[in-house]
């Protein structure tokens, strides 16, 4: 296992090279003595970027591995690191937005159920989460089962490009069209088709609009030397047609390889644009930091609300700007905008602080300060905290570890495999267990493992097939008189079927915990005393009995002489 490097951070994110964790990367790189590496899923990117001399490597890659194994920090925009962080290392969750919409535990549009069972792990990983204001780290807390003495109220990275980055100038280096004199305004949408169910999808226009009429918006740009761009999400940007859009001349679609390519982010020339355009997007709580108009273009409010929610009964209450569901109201809002005229200039006063603790550049600086706090003493977790209260018998949660799914595994000649399999779930308590399984044709073994943790002594063990009575092979277990010990990961048993004829398999067992703190303590303990006792005299025996033991005592004994 690889020492951690008190003075290593290494970085993720998705896109590659963007979001908060940049804008982190960028601060500590120029502004600290912490060594610095990225890895990035894109073999391009990372070239682009070994190109400016940034350190990095893509994922899964040796070098990527074994700078995630040393790191002392692992910060990404999402969950990715917190699966690879180990005790010692401090995991950053610099985040990637205030969530209007429901997301982790109450998130809909998630396909995978496996995301539900990992989300508690995951947060429990985390150690910094960086947030926005109070009410943001209240959100989170609640959306992702977060300890919330984990949740700071710092600001996002990102968004110090807001105050720092030129952004006109970088648009103009993105564009061939000159925007030096324009007005410019920013439509930005949240992810749609990425998701199992996200409201409407987009398919006919860019607005979903049912008055959809490009000249018409043409006619307003046009009328007030404005430009509108348009940046999909990134999850979405390979899944539009956009051929199929018959878009307005004066719009301009920002590519996401425009920003790859360029190693630039949306953030970056954010505060180039005079309006913002969004639905659902949290980019908007980022943009309420420069204090212009919003326009949250929401045909499908009702739509969205029914499929993905909201963290509010009516988000228009957290909506500081107008909220339009037709091309024709668009027009007349952006048409007063563009004219000089900000009905909602108050409405963003009123609501600020509810999204933000700071208005400033210095995000980054709060949350390196927090790293450096968190080096001197490691954040806890309620859930770490409460481990024992799993393993203490005498505890009320401790009777949920002795619910064990056990698994039936069947080798049809080629060995076996995960998709061969029945699950058995069983309660690991006082009562004899007695596990019945109806055997497929063609199966010629069969196996058991009791648990996925060797944690189970297996006493008077029993197995049958039909009315006779089997044999087995026990793997990574220790069989003492009438007790099978399963003290290493992964135990099982091999029963062969060979010569019988009934296709039924029946085991009884008793199951003595190894963890168990009550009674029963002794003996288990005096199982794993003699369990280890039977390993090392095997070893002894193997080393004693081979050649090479010989040989050398043959060595010794001239030696000697």
């Amino acid at each position: 296992m690889n020492t951690i490097n008190p003075n290593l951070a290494v970085f993720q994110s998705w896109p590659d090279f963007s979001d908060n964790p940049r804008a982190l990367y960028e601060y500590i790189s120029s502004c600290t003595n912490l060594e610095t590496f990225w890895v990035v899923h894109d073999p391009k990117v990372c070239c682009l970027m070994k190109e400016k001399g940034i350190s990095c490597a893509v994922e899964d890659s040796e070098e990527a591995r074994e700078k995630i194994a040393e790191a002392q920090f692992l910060i990404s925009a999402a969950y990715e690191l917190a699966y690879e962080k180990r005790i010692g290392q401090i995991f950053i969750a610099a985040w990637h937005g205030f969530a209007l919409k429901l997301t982790g535990f109450f998130d809909s549009a998630v396909t995978s159920q496996g995301f539900f069972s990992s989300i508690r792990a995951i947060s429990t990983q985390f150690d910094i989460v960086a947030s926005t204001s109070k009410a943001g780290s209240l959100l989170f807390s609640g959306m992702y089962a977060c300890d919330p003495r984990k949740v700071f109220a710092v600001g996002f990275p990102r968004n110090d490009y807001l105050f720092s980055e030129d952004g006109k100038k970088h648009l103009s280096s993105l564009l061939e069209v000159d925007i030096s004199s324009s007005k410019l305004i920013l439509y930005l949408p949240t992810m749609r088709k990425s998701l199992k169910e996200e409201g409407a999808q987009f398919i006919d226009n860019i607005f979903n609009y049912k008055d959809y009429d490009p000249a018409a918006i043409d006619r307003c740009l046009t009328d007030n030397d404005a430009y509108l761009l348009a940046k999909l999400h990134p999850s979405d940007n390979v899944l539009f047609d956009l051929k199929s859009f018959e878009l307005p001349s004066r719009m301009i679609l920002l590519d996401s390889d425009i920003f790859t390519d360029n190693l630039l982010t949306i953030y970056h020339v954010l505060n180039a644009f005079d309006c913002l355009i969004t639905d659902y997007s949290s980019i908007y709580v980022d943009y309420l930091l420069l204090n212009r108009p919003i326009v949250f273009s929401c045909p499908d409010l009702l739509q969205y609300g029914q499929d993905r929610g909201f963290c509010v009964d009516d988000p228009t209450l957290l909506m500081p700007g107008a909220v339009v569901k037709a091309q024709h109201e668009l027009i007349k809002i952006l048409e007063s905008i563009l004219g000089g005229i900000d009905d909602y200039a108050s409405r963003r006063t009123e609501i600020f602080s509810f999204f933000h603790t700071y208005k400033d550049g210095d995000s980054s600086e709060r949350i390196y300060r927090l790293m450096e706090k968190a080096r001197i003493k490691m954040p806890s977790d309620v859930a770490k905290d409460e481990i024992d209260l799993y393993l203490n018998s005498y505890l009320p949660l401790y009777q949920y570890t002795l619910n064990i799914k056990g698994e039936i595994y069947f080798d049809f000649g080629e060995g076996f495999h995960g998709v061969d399999k029945v699950i058995i779930p069983y309660y690991a308590g006082k009562e004899r267990i007695k596990i019945q399984v109806d055997i497929p044709n063609g199966v010629e073994r069969i196996r058991f493992d009791p648990c996925e943790v060797g944690r189970f002594a297996i006493k008077n063990l029993c197995i049958t097939i039909g009315d006779e009575s089997a044999s087995y092979e026990s793997i990574r277990g220790l069989e003492i008189n009438d007790t099978l010990i399963f003290y290493k990961l992964d135990p099982y048993i091999v029963i062969s079927l060979k010569g019988y004829k009934s296709r039924q398999v029946t085991l009884e067992f008793d199951a003595i915990d190894l963890l168990s703190s009550d009674q029963k303590s002794e003996d288990s303990l005096k199982l794993l005393i003699d369990a280890y006792l039977e390993q090392k005299e095997k070893e002894r025996n193997s080393i004693y009995g081979s050649k090479l033991w010989k040989l050398m005592q043959r060595f010794k004994w001239i030696l000697q002489r």
